[in-house]
């Protein structure tokens, strides 16, 4: 993972987005990009007019850090459904809760986790069985504690590529149940 410490060292010297674009002339869309890693890359002579205007080198404003992360979701058929009808009896909600176990195994330059995760998936369908939202519990202290001891950058990487892997399980599950779309999703770590 290759990480941009803009943020940083702006933070250190006092500067705004702002300060930044009328020092370099760069954009302020640029920067802002690269404050908040949302870039897909940099151009050199974008990283040279910041490394010019900080007096950094590119090794100053970019580190890397090794992160492998992989996650594998394990479910049964749904423990527990809620129908929530009109007056007239036809469902208008349906609620179903799944308890996952996630097998966790993330690598870091920093430290190691791995463990059998539980958690719960909450599924709302509307009455056409479409996937209305779904919330996702997540019930670990020892992987929250793991990644509160990484570094901002690294724990967030790994929060991403977890609640990724969730979205992929629901997107599955979609597919193997025969619901329609997710409208929206609500993770709770």
């Amino acid at each position: 993972m290759i990480k941009c410490n803009l943020a940083v060292l702006m933070a250190e010297r006092k500067m705004s987005i702002q300060d930044v674009a009328d020092k370099t002339g760069l954009s302020r869309t640029t920067i802002s990009a690269l404050v908040n890693e949302n870039g897909k890359g940099i151009q050199f002579d974008t990283m040279d007019d910041l490394c010019e205007l900080l007096k950094v080198t590119p090794g100053d404003l970019f580190s890397f850090a090794s992160i492998k992360t992989d996650f594998s979701i394990y479910a049964g058929e749904f423990n527990d459904e809620k129908v929530y009808g009109d007056e007239e009896g036809n469902a208008i909600e349906i609620v179903r809760s799944y308890d996952l176990t996630i097998h966790t195994k993330v690598k870091s330059d920093l430290s190691i986790f791995e463990g059998h995760i539980s958690a719960e998936l909450e599924i709302n369908l509307n009455g056409k069985y479409e996937i209305t939202r779904y919330t996702f519990r997540l019930d670990s202290t020892e992987l929250k504690k793991f990644l509160t001891s990484l570094p901002f950058s690294h724990g967030e990487y790994i929060q991403e590529a977890f609640e990724s892997e969730v979205h992929q399980f629901v997107s599955d599950l979609r597919e193997a149940k025969g619901f329609a779309n997710t409208v929206s999703t609500s993770f709770n770590w």
